[in-house]
């Protein structure tokens, strides 16, 4: 087994084998501040930009929030360490551009920008995203 499919299968809770923990844990916390957020929200409708097709079935984004005050429609990716891979990278920058083109704030938040929200305990995970919300302290990856 690969150490991606490891983690994968080790960060998924019991019983829900369809979100990992650290999204449950965004999700949760940011349902305290927006109305209209989603999880595992599928990107229909999508228009081609700059020669990137949106892929066919659409793109399922982690975590949406249909809108926010200040950024309008945000969609945010969970990236954990499978996404560190070089074609995965690929795959994430064409939809980053293809979501973009069509409006939407793409974040990432990244498991090793957050460790405690991927790898900590509930409590220390609130605190982090709290630290998140109040400061916007993402790192941007080149």
């Amino acid at each position: 087994m690969t150490k991606e499919r490891q983690y994968i299968l080790k960060n998924m809770r019991e019983g829900d084998k369809e979100y990992t923990k650290s999204q449950l844990r965004i999700f949760n916390f940011l349902k305290k501040f927006y109305d209209s957020v989603e999880m595992e929200c599928v990107m229909n409708g999508l228009e081609e930009v700059d020669g990137i097709k949106p892929t066919i079935p659409p793109p399922k984004v982690d975590i949406v929030i249909h809108w926010s005050f200040k950024y309008g429609r945000i969609a945010i990716r969970v990236m954990g360490e499978i996404h560190e891979n070089p074609r995965q990278k690929i795959k994430d920058e064409d939809q980053r551009v293809v979501l973009e083109g069509n409006g939407w704030k793409v974040e990432d938040l990244w498991y090793d920008d957050f460790p405690k929200t991927f790898f900590g305990t509930d409590e220390e995970s609130e605190k982090e995203l709290q630290s998140w919300v109040d400061g916007e302290l993402i790192r941007k990856r080149m």
